[in-house]
């Protein structure tokens, strides 16, 4: 009946909602025998109700839009008069427009019938005496701010105690760029849908729909007490959470991170749990010990730059004390550009560029190419990325220090020598620096850049994977001077063929494979850890889908519920800190599936596949629908009830699973 369409995305953006109002509207018309009926008024009140809330999140969208922009101008006109210019504007919200007052109107009528009807109690006044606001008193809420309006009035009481001027404007900034993450950040309102593409939902909705493993979303009841930050007087990005229970960690996942900046987490704590956690760093770095709920000021940590030199990062919340893991809001932003030990605010010259911040157009941009370091793979510009710049000890913001350069080296492990590359034995050498791990290099990715499928690769093909191969260390490892790199001749320098000293390199190549790589959605795919390592044992793999999702165990299994081409990325850490990535482009392709047919009992259309066996026959898309659901008992009532008792049923299911109609979050 469309009414649970309203529910499946933002009320702002679903322009279904106005559709479904029109339908039942027109049914109203068609059916005025039904007027009294209240399985009737209880789906027309949802209907009207929805569209009302629809109109108003739209209405009062614009206007805090307005009054942020009118807050901005605070400097050039003062702060008080820019705190009463967004006053009024956030003030138009009690005009409602023509439209929204006859749907309101209607909503009001509609809650009095269905009070005279089954004594439905929708508000806590008089006469109906509800004994909560919370459950279903949606009287009580029609005309509660669907913006900030609340939580901005009470700051902007707050600026006006503040002293100076300087000090008023400064808060009022703060306000108007709460959710910016600055150049390279990022920013999730966990708790909306929409809004929280790193939160990582370790297993899909069909597998997990109780949400006892994977993450759901809570909202933080406010009781219309306007003047608490934790409850209606607070931003709405602080009223809902996303929430994990039963000791389950809570988790959020980036990728395309600069390997060379340090980042910080700044975090809003809030949830009606009350939680205390600790939070630790791809399974290993611990971010902070066991903290608890603060909602104002948000907590800040840093992250330690080992987590995110592979341009990766899990973050991982941990349950101390309470009934579950719970976060509001979660920023990832850079702490310190060039990663030199001074954080941005203090530095003057944030990209280690020679050109101070003051006079640089752009100060996140080490070689001045007109792209952000951290939109930048090669941050200053030396032909090799910044990954491999990591890897190989040079350094990612100076153009002079090359992978390959002359260097020295002399010790265990991994020297910086020619001698034995990543050996375990011992080795003195002096010349190129990193042609093991070139070649290294070469030899994975050597299948997907052999472009011509002629067994050897070109110098063309092979500045394909490093960029910073010089033709001195290619014609280096060409030992036959073909002009051309065999596997036998990379494989002889990864050993490490040259210098004083014998030893055994080293080997850490993340591989995966998967158990069926196309099919119709929805397709579940069992994906398998192939990484080889005599290096350390690996101690964490970090799995990304294509689609937003993602998995931290070693052989997961992965449901895409969508068409398309999707790339998997595996990526493996070991014990000693060694990290190795293995990414497969358009590794999954996913079909869109056929419509199935299935036989079940009643009427009506199903949606899904497979089939159902009763007593009759309903066609549609498939069986997984309601028409599975009659018993002899059922299909009595719906004799003597007709359509009024698959209304019932209808209404029934709608407050089971929309909870109470007055709990309407936009």
């Amino acid at each position: 009946l469309a009414l649970e369409e309203n529910w499946t995305e933002s009320v702002l953006d679903n322009e279904g909602v106005d559709a479904t109002l029109a339908t039942w509207q027109a049914l109203e018309t068609a059916h005025p025998a039904l007027e009294d009926n209240w399985r009737w008024e209880l789906n027309l009140v949802r209907a009207y109700f929805d569209a009302y809330v629809r109109a108003r999140v739209i209405a009062e969208t614009a206007y805090e839009a307005e009054a942020y922009a009118l807050l901005g101008q605070a400097e050039s006109v003062g702060a008080a008069a820019a705190i009463a210019n967004a006053t009024a504007e956030l003030a138009k919200a009690d005009s409602l427009s023509s439209a929204s007052m006859a749907l309101r109107s209607r909503i009001v009528a509609l809650c009095e019938a269905l009070w005279d009807d089954i004594g439905f109690q929708p508000s806590v006044d008089a006469p109906y005496f509800a004994r909560n606001s919370e459950r279903g008193a949606l009287l009580d809420t029609l005309d509660h701010a669907t913006n900030d309006r609340p939580f901005l009035l009470n700051q902007f009481d707050v600026v006006a105690a503040l002293g100076s001027e300087a000090e008023k404007v400064a808060h009022l900034e703060a306000l108007i760029n709460w959710e910016d993450p600055g150049v390279g950040g990022f920013y999730d309102d966990l708790g909306t849908v929409d809004r929280q593409p790193h939160l990582l939902r370790q297993l899909p909705w069909e597998e997990d729909p109780g949400y006892v493993n994977s993450p759901g979303q809570e909202y933080y009841w406010h009781n219309l007490d306007l003047e608490r930050e934790d409850r209606g007087g607070g931003r709405l990005s602080w009223q809902d959470q996303a929430y994990t229970l039963f000791n389950e960690p809570l988790y959020m996942a980036y990728d395309n991170l600069d390997p060379v900046a340090q980042y910080r987490m700044r975090g809003t704590y809030a949830g009606r749990f009350n939680p205390s956690m600790t939070c630790t760093a791809d399974e290993t770095y611990l971010v902070h010990s066991e903290v608890s709920v603060q909602i104002y000021p948000p907590r800040e940590f840093d992250i330690p730059v080992e987590a995110t030199a592979d341009g990766m990062l899990q973050l991982q919340w941990d349950l101390v004390t309470g009934r579950g893991c719970q976060m509001a809001e979660v920023w990832l932003v850079v702490h310190d550009t060039d990663g030199d030990g001074t954080p941005d605010v203090d530095d003057s010259d944030d990209d280690n560029d020679g050109i101070p911040d003051s006079s640089d157009p752009m100060p996140q941009d080490t070689d001045n190419d007109g792209v952000n370091n951290f939109d930048d793979p090669d941050n200053d510009g030396d032909g090799a990325s910044d990954l491999v710049e990591r890897a190989a000890n040079t350094d990612p913001l100076d153009a002079n220090d090359v992978p390959g350069g002359e260097g020295e080296g002399e010790g265990e492990g991994e020297g910086e020598g020619e001698g034995e590359g990543e050996g375990e034995g011992e080795g003195e050498g002096e010349g190129e620096g990193d042609i093991s791990m070139m070649a290294q290099d070469l030899i994975d990715a050597f299948e997907t850049i052999d472009g011509n499928d002629d067994g050897v690769l070109s110098y063309a093909e092979a500045q394909l994977i490093v960029p910073g191969l010089s033709a001195d260390v290619f014609n280096e490892i060409d030992t036959d001077n073909s002009g051309f790199l065999s596997t036998t001749e990379l494989n002889a320098r990864i050993v490490g063929a040259e210098g004083e000293g014998e030893g055994e390199a080293e080997v850490l190549d993340a591989d995966f494979s998967a158990n069926i790589r196309s099919g119709d959605a929805p397709l579940t795919v069992q994906f398998t850890d192939l990484t080889e390592s005599t290096a350390s044992p690996l101690a964490s793999w970090f799995w990304s889908f294509g689609d937003g999702s993602f998995s931290s165990i070693q052989n997961p299994s992965h449901t895409f519920t969508e068409a398309g081409s999707f790339s998997v990325t595996l990526s493996v850490v070991t014990e000693g800190g060694q990290g190795n990535v293995e990414a497969k482009m358009g590794y999954i392709i996913v079909d869109e599936g056929p419509a199935g047919e299935g036989e079940g009992e009643g009427e009506g259309e199903g949606e899904g596949e497979g089939e159902g066996e009763g007593e009759g026959e309903g066609e549609g898309e498939g069986g997984n629908g309601c028409n599975t659901v009659g018993t002899s008992m059922l299909e009595g009532a719906r004799e003597k009830l007709g359509d009024l008792f698959v209304l019932g049923l209808t209404t029934l299911v709608l407050l089971i699973n929309g909870g109470a109609l007055g709990r309407y979050r936009p």
